[in-house]
């Protein structure tokens, strides 16, 4: 988008300007931690030694939306590496980084970054060279519960979600929404109607259980393209 808005030298100095400005951002937040670490960078990247702590998730968070306050047309991923115990797992560290980066990238999940340690499925997902695939999986498998004449379009969604995280208990898949038990009642109707499935089929309740996931991972995406 940089290089497609602005001439060649204007795009090029502009995206200079960023990254050091992202770069001058960075060195600032990761003094301010404790036991202070320099940030690395190599190439395109800007790498980070953190301490592990109960908030570092909810500040990575915070630093995400200042970056991304700060880059305009431009795009900017985060990836997290499981705990590193000593410097010998520094390089597998590194690469579990990379990998989490990576699935950010394809994904662009709304947090605005990706922990390898909660990755789980998505890890093999990302080995899919082609995306078109896994978007097609997600259309095959949901697309029918889209209902975009009404007035919450991703209500089935939302109420499939609900009920495989309570392991297909409708009660308290209707707490977890708020909703009245008829109201979900009539929704797990609709669900089997457009989809065909049977929500006590093992296999569209996993498959749905993966398609979920990437959605709910790249529905914040949709909403920044509407």
């Amino acid at each position: 988008v940089l290089f497609d808005n602005h001439a060649p030298d204007a795009a090029e100095r502009l995206l200079q300007q960023t990254r050091q400005a992202v770069q001058d951002h960075l060195d600032i937040w990761a003094r301010a931690l404790p036991r202070a670490l320099p940030v690395i960078v190599q190439g395109d990247l800007f790498i980070l030694l953190l301490n592990e702590g109960e908030t570092i998730r909810a500040e990575l968070g915070c630093l995400y939306r200042d970056l991304h306050a700060m880059i305009g047309d431009m795009a900017l991923f985060m990836g997290v590496a499981s705990k590193a115990e000593d410097c010998g797992h520094y390089h597998q560290a590194l690469n579990e980084a990379r990998q989490a980066l990576d699935v950010a990238e394809n994904l662009r999940p709304a947090s605005g970054f990706c922990d390898f340690s909660e990755l789980g499925v998505l890890r093999l997902l990302q080995a899919i060279g082609e995306r078109s695939v896994i978007e097609a999986f997600v259309q095959q498998t949901l697309g029918s519960m889209i209902e975009p004449r009404r007035k919450q379009p991703h209500s089935l969604l939302e109420t499939l979600d609900a009920l495989l995280q309570e392991n297909g208990n409708a009660l308290q898949a209707a707490r977890r929404l708020n909703i009245h038990r008829n109201t979900i009642n009539q929704r797990i109707q609709r669900i089997e109607q457009h989809s065909g499935q049977s929500l006590d089929d093992p296999l569209f309740r996993m498959n749905a259980s993966v398609a979920l996931l990437v959605w709910r991972m790249t529905e914040a995406q949709r909403q920044d393209q509407a």
